[in-house]
């Protein structure tokens, strides 16, 4: 998919029915306009139960996880980095912090499972 026509499927669809999605699945691509756009606050996916994201640059995790804490429903998580997490028990203790918390898979650059 483009930039374009993500930031269109993003305004059009994702936006106007943020409160019925359950799922979420991103790559490194968008993450970071989806972040940044008007609407790219996690915490509004009040139903949001799976959030993958493939490709993440490990700066960007303390973030998405620090709004992952908002989601209420968020029961599995999954996340490959492309670079070497420095912060790993900051990013361990997000996680953990999940209110729903079932299911969490990380894999750093190296294809570990931490």
């Amino acid at each position: 998919m483009s930039k374009s026509a993500f930031k269109h499927y993003n305004k059009d669809i994702i936006a106007t029915n943020m409160y019925r999605i359950k799922s979420l699945h991103f790559s490194d691509v968008f993450i970071y306009d989806f972040v940044s756009s008007s609407i790219g606050k996690l915490s509004e996916f009040r139903r949001l139960e799976t959030l993958i994201l493939y490709n993440i640059e490990s700066k960007y995790l303390e973030n998405f996880l620090d709004q992952s804490t908002y989601l209420s429903l968020l029961s599995s998580l999954v996340i490959t980095s492309v670079d070497q997490v420095k912060n790993k028990n900051t990013i361990y203790h997000q996680v953990f912090r999940l209110p729903a918390f079932q299911f969490s898979m990380f894999i750093s650059k190296m294809n570990k499972v931490l």
